[in-house]
């Protein structure tokens, strides 16, 4: 991923009107590869090309990073698996703390849409929620 490459697919993206949020993916790349990413994207994001930039699995470590930089935009947002078996409670509290949305992946198939609308009316009691925190195995690779 270079500087180039972000800006021409968000320059593409920006003229089919698909560029709402961007996320930067923790992809293995180095610190100065990771910054240059998040600087060529607050560059599009100054000249109207996309509305907000998050980040996409990171860590607090590679959010700490971004925020030690003192970059114009902090990311508003980050995508991150959370589930009972990942539940991930220092990212989420750190992410709270700075006012960084935490999202979960989307679902990209029609049922599993419909069947998400409908996980509603049911209550969970201070046990239930006991038994769901302890099947958290910190399946996280940082």
């Amino acid at each position: 991923m270079t500087a180039q490459n972000i800006t021409n697919n968000l320059i593409l993206a920006s003229k089919a009107r698909l560029a709402d949020n961007n996320l930067i993916p923790r992809l293995g790349l180095g610190v100065k590869r990771r910054l240059e990413c998040w600087k060529t994207i607050e560059e599009a994001k100054d000249q109207g090309l996309i509305r907000s930039i998050g980040v996409s699995n990171y860590g607090e470590s590679y959010i700490k990073e971004l925020l030690d930089f003192s970059f114009k935009h902090k990311p508003v947002a980050n995508q991150c698996d959370l589930h009972s078996f990942m539940a991930r409670s220092d990212l989420v509290e750190y992410c709270l703390s700075q006012d960084i949305t935490l999202e979960i992946p989307k679902s990209v198939s029609e049922q599993g849409i419909i069947e998400n609308a409908h996980v509603f009316g049911f209550e969970l009691d201070e046990q239930d929620v006991e038994q769901l925190d302890r099947l958290d195995v910190y399946l996280v690779t940082e």
